[in-house]
């Protein structure tokens, strides 16, 4: 697992040299009530001209909890499928909320069978509490699911918003 940074560069060019140029697959978690959209989400959202919140304003996807929504992007983007994946309010996205996102968004790699995956964490004005915990689920489920028996695994890229990395980096 990799932590790197969101960025218009990022979505133009995907990681090369460090990583893929084009992910197999992106996750984007979505609270209910956060918008505009943040993190990697906004970025996309801002690339593909709005057409996440459109899709949010059609009620086509709202970000309830354990909500997924499958879409195609655009040649623009440094992706060939995103899902967007309900997180529910924030104020509710409790360790509890995160275990079951983090499981969620791992089952979703094995689903669509994406051997290089790009998973946005929550980002925003209200602190980055929800994706320290995010983290900390994903990074538990991915090591479980590393360790069972036959598992062909997922290359998985968590980004975050620039000022984030460091600070999920760190140690707690």
């Amino acid at each position: 697992m990799t932590i790197a940074p969101a960025s218009l560069a990022f979505l133009d060019q995907g990681l090369a040299p460090d990583g893929p140029a084009r992910f197999d697959l992106v996750v984007l978690p979505v609270f209910t009530d956060e918008r505009p959209l943040t993190g990697l989400a906004g970025f996309f959202d801002w690339r593909l001209a709005g057409a996440l919140s459109a899709m949010l304003r059609r009620q086509l996807c709202t970000g309830a909890s354990g909500e997924q929504v499958l879409t195609v992007s655009r040649k623009t983007a440094c992706a060939v499928r995103l899902v967007t994946v309900g997180l529910g309010a924030r104020a509710t996205f409790d360790d509890a909320a995160a275990a079951r996102a983090g499981e969620q968004i791992l089952g979703l790699c094995q689903t669509l069978v994406g051997e290089t995956v790009a998973v946005g964490v929550p980002g925003g004005r209200r602190g980055h509490a929800a994706a320290r915990r995010l983290l900390a689920h994903l990074l538990a489920a991915h090591e479980a699911a590393q360790a069972a028996p036959g598992h062909a695994g997922s290359q998985l890229w968590i980004v975050a918003a620039p000022e984030a990395v460091e600070i999920l980096t760190a140690p707690a």
